[in-house]
C-alpha cells in the first residue's frame, strides 16, 4: 500500500546532476583528458623555470614556489572549470526538457482505470535501461502525496477507477550505484 506525505522528496535533482556529471566525465575519452592533462604539466614545467624581471633597477626573479603555486591553481582552475561546465550542461539539459529522461518515459493508458507505467520512449531504438530500486511519488488533487515503491511500481501505478478528477504530478525516482535517490522523470495530468 502507498505510504502518504506531505511532499515529495528533496535533493534528488541534484542527485541525478552529480550521477550524469559523473557518468558524462567518466565517458569522455582520454584523447580529451590527455591534453588536459598535458596543458596543466607544460604549465608547470614552463612556469618552474622564472624569468627573470628588472624591477626598481635590480634584477629580481620570482621564487620557485611562487611559480609552482600559481601553475598548479591554474591546472585546478582550468580542471574545476570543465566540471563545473560539465555540471552546468547536465542540469540545463533536464531543466530545459521539461525533467524529462532522454530514455525513459511515463505514460498514462486511456480508459476508466488510470494506469501510468514507466517505459522507454517511443522511437528510441533498443531495450528501455533498467533502474534499480524504482520509486514513484504522485500527488493528487487533495495536495496529498503517495509514496510507491518495489512491487507496488513494477505493473504500473493505479490512480483509481475511475480516478478523481484533478491535477497528478507523478516523479519517477531510481537509485545510483552510492544507494542515492535520483530523479528518473515528471508528469503532469488533468484528470476531468
Amino acid at each position: 500500500m502507498a505510504t502518504e506525505l506531505t511532499n515529495f522528496p528533496h535533493g534528488c535533482v541534484r542527485a541525478r546532476v552529480r550521477w550524469w556529471t559523473e557518468n558524462l566525465l567518466g565517458s569522455l575519452p582520454m584523447v580529451l583528458v590527455t591534453p588536459l592533462v598535458a596543458s596543466v604539466l607544460a604549465t608547470v614545467l614552463a612556469v618552474s623555470q622564472p624569468s627573470e624581471a628588472v624591477r626598481h633597477g635590480r634584477v629580481v626573479s620570482p621564487s620557485f614556489l611562487t611559480s609552482l603555486g600559481l601553475a598548479l591553481g591554474g591546472g585546478v582552475g582550468g580542471i574545476a572549470a570543465v566540471v563545473t561546465l560539465s555540471i552546468l550542461c547536465v542540469w540545463l539539459r533536464y531543466w530545459i526538457s521539461g525533467y524529462q529522461d532522454p530514455k525513459l518515459e511515463s505514460v498514462r493508458t486511456s480508459g476508466q482505470t488510470a494506469l501510468i507505467t514507466l517505459q522507454g520512449r517511443r522511437g528510441r531504438k533498443g531495450p528501455a535501461p533498467t533502474v534499480s530500486a524504482l520509486e514513484a511519488f504522485v500527488r493528487g488533487p487533495q495536495g496529498v502525496v503517495h509514496h510507491y515503491k518495489g512491487d507496488e511500481t513494477s505493473d504500473g501505478i493505479v490512480l483509481g477507477q475511475p480516478p478523481a478528477p484533478g491535477a497528478y504530478e507523478v516523479r519517477w525516482y531510481g537509485q545510483t550505484t552510492r544507494h542515492a535517490r535520483y530523479e528518473i522523470t515528471r508528469q503532469k495530468l488533468i484528470e476531468s
